[in-house]
């Protein structure tokens, strides 16, 4: 055989088997493009939905395959129109409408989005891309509830899908519910071993969570690597990831440079609103924490978020939240009392007595607010006014410790002798350290405090050592503490110019 005779008969054999091959029908070119699809071969997959369209001007689930891909490739208007024609020629699939309702949530037109995504949904109630994507939009009307329970349904209907889990983990992390969250990204992860946002979220998750229990910061790091492996080396959210969990792992340095380097991606930077103060935190040298969830739009949902942010130390942010719930409803007395709390806080005493007398106004009976505004008018050296706000504090509330407490130092330690009375500050002492077992370091110190105003420095230094014995008080006040022992120990009575800020 000549090379030319064996060169044509490769050729033959090459070729034909192709031509054999080659689609004729429109199902055959659709069958085609679906594998194509699964591929990533868009392109060439559009070509083949082109020529079943052609072959076909009536085959309804080829022109829905061309609008779902004409939308991954953001070509929306493409998308649309053979969208509407899928649902023209055969209105009972639910995929084109999933589709269009998608394309109409991400222009934000949330009534035709929803519209089509319900109508999806009564044609097929287990359609997982429909119910994603109708919980997204749940999310972003606020509504946790129904957002969970379509995330939920999609995942019931496709419980391996990596983004089904991964999604409803955002639920769950949004309404702070993180045992829940971690589990669906266990199941994520497992689920999708090269799923990046997965890994993302998990690493977010381990490394910024605000309680403790949930954080794993070598975890962290871990998920972060892998979502960078997946997604690239300058993409700008796997090296935020990065940044958390190099802080959980007090890194700051490697924090505040991976921060940076996740600003130079434009796709970052457009979509962040956070890199800022993820980059101060670091350069404070201080690990990043989600914040609270915000369950809900009402004044209620501000105030529980506030107090979130109040115990977190973050004041500031404290205050806008009780701001916006005092504007939703100017009658919420807790809001007021919260937002005095911050302020003092902040020691912005004189927004604090207007906050704290307001809510004493809409709330007569809150023993708390008459105590903080009480400690306030105490920072403030306004001791008879003091007094006053203890005295109604524990009318309303015989055994409140700290009302007893600061009443006592106030009659032991008051730089006004009037207002001194050593007997009386001894009797709300007592009481004090008996309702708290006789353990607790500040009842304690108040005892001492009124032995010492009586004379009686022996006493004083007894109960003063005994306060001691508190190690958590005492790990936080111990130099305060030492100079009490030591002024009794030199047989000189406390004389305060102020008392401790808001606990």
């Amino acid at each position: 055989m000549s090379k030319r005779t064996a060169a044509v008969l490769a050729l033959v054999l090459f070729v034909s088997p192709a031509r054999a091959d080659e689609p004729k029908t429109a199902k055959e070119f659709f069958e085609r493009a679906t594998k194509r699809l699964a591929l990533g071969a868009q392109e060439r997959a559009l070509a083949d939905l082109d020529a079943a369209t052609k072959l076909d001007p009536k085959f309804a689930p080829a022109f829905a395959a061309r609008g779902a891909t004409h939308r991954a490739l953001g070509r929306l208007n493409e998308a649309l129109a053979d969208l509407d024609a899928a649902i023209k020629l055969d209105p009972k699939l639910p995929a084109p409408y999933s589709e269009r309702g998608a394309l109409y949530a991400s222009r934000g037109d949330l009534v035709h989005a929803f519209a089509d995504l319900d109508a999806a949904l009564a044609l097929d109630p287990t359609e997982p891309a429909a119910l994603r994507t109708r919980s997204i939009l749940y999310m972003r009307k606020g509504d946790t509830d129904a957002a969970l329970k379509d995330a939920s349904a999609a995942v019931r209907a496709a419980p391996k899908d990596p983004a089904a889990l991964h999604h409803r983990s955002s639920i769950f992390v949004a309404r702070g519910d993180w045992a829940e969250a971690m589990r669906d990204l266990e199941d994520a992860v497992a689920a999708g071993p090269n799923f990046a946002p997965a890994f993302l979220a998990r690493a977010t998750v381990r490394a910024s969570c605000p309680y403790g229990k949930f954080r794993d910061a070598v975890g962290a790091f871990k998920d972060a690597k892998r979502a960078r492996e997946l997604i690239g080396e300058a993409n700008g959210f796997a090296l935020e990831a990065l940044a958390a969990a190099s802080a959980e792992l007090g890194d700051y340095a490697g924090a505040a440079r991976f921060q940076k380097a996740a600003g130079d991606d434009p796709v970052y930077a457009a979509s962040t609103s956070t890199a800022a103060d993820r980059l101060a935190t670091y350069e404070a040298r201080r690990p990043y924490r989600l914040d609270p969830p915000l369950l809900g739009t009402d004044a209620k949902a501000l105030v529980t978020r506030g107090n979130q942010f109040f115990v977190r130390g973050q004041f500031e942010r404290a205050i806008r939240d009780y701001d916006a719930a005092i504007k939703l409803d100017p009658k919420n007395a807790k809001a007021f009392y919260g937002r005095g709390c911050a302020h003092a806080r902040v020691d912005d005493t004189i927004r604090a007595l207007l906050d704290l007398t307001e809510a004493i106004k809409l709330d007569p009976k809150d023993t708390s607010a008459f105590v903080d505004r009480a400690i306030v008018r105490v920072i403030r050296g306004d001791w008879e006014q003091a007094v006053a706000d203890f005295d109604e504090a524990i009318k309303l509330d015989p055994n409140h410790v700290n009302a007893l407490t600061h009443r006592s130092m106030i009659r032991s330690t008051c730089p006004e002798e009037k207002l001194r009375d050593a007997k009386k500050a001894q009797a709300d002492a007592k009481a004090a350290c008996a309702l708290t077992n006789w353990a607790a370091g500040y009842p304690l110190e108040g005892y001492a405090a009124a032995f010492a105003e009586a004379g009686d420095f022996e006493a004083a230094i007894k109960w003063q050592v005994q306060a001691m014995t508190d190690k958590p008080y005492t790990a936080a006040n111990g130099p305060s503490m030492r100079y009490r022992l030591e002024l009794y120990q030199s047989k000189k009575p406390l004389r305060t110019g102020s008392a401790r800020k808001l606990d």
